[in-house]
């Protein structure tokens, strides 16, 4: 029985060097998760006061842009504009109410005729008709 005990006496046990090198890294993995993570937080939060400053500073030139268009959209401004002769005066004593007759004839000078096409369109109404 001497014989038995001393074989056993001098082996490496694998299994507990197996299972320590196994939580090792599992604390070693979770460790580097852990800072992965925390870096990836911390970036994204950066990223995010970049944009929260961006959006400030849009903000800001919005508010100065609607400052300056009400400014410009001034009823002293536009007086003085007008003096600088940067518009043009119109006279409108000439307000009149059209009707569906004169309306018709007006739209029909404003927009550009197809040549010939008119024309083709009467003679064929009027062949029609007789």
């Amino acid at each position: 029985m001497a014989d038995n005990r001393r074989r056993y006496a001098n082996t490496i046990p694998v299994v507990r060097f197996l299972i320590i090198g196994m939580i090792c890294i599992t604390v070693c993995g979770a460790g580097l998760g852990y800072l992965w993570c925390l870096h990836d937080v911390n970036a994204t939060g950066e990223k995010i006061k970049e944009r929260e400053v961006d959006l400030v500073k849009l903000r800001n030139r919005n508010e100065g842009f609607r400052t300056s268009i009400e400014i410009l959209s001034s009823a002293a401004q536009l007086e003085t504009d007008l003096k600088k002769g940067k518009f043009k005066k119109f006279n409108l004593e000439r307000i009149g109410v059209l009707d569906q007759q004169h309306l018709a004839t007006v739209v029909k000078m404003a927009l550009p005729q197809q040549p010939g096409r008119g024309d083709l369109r009467t003679v064929v109404n009027e062949v029609k008709r007789k």
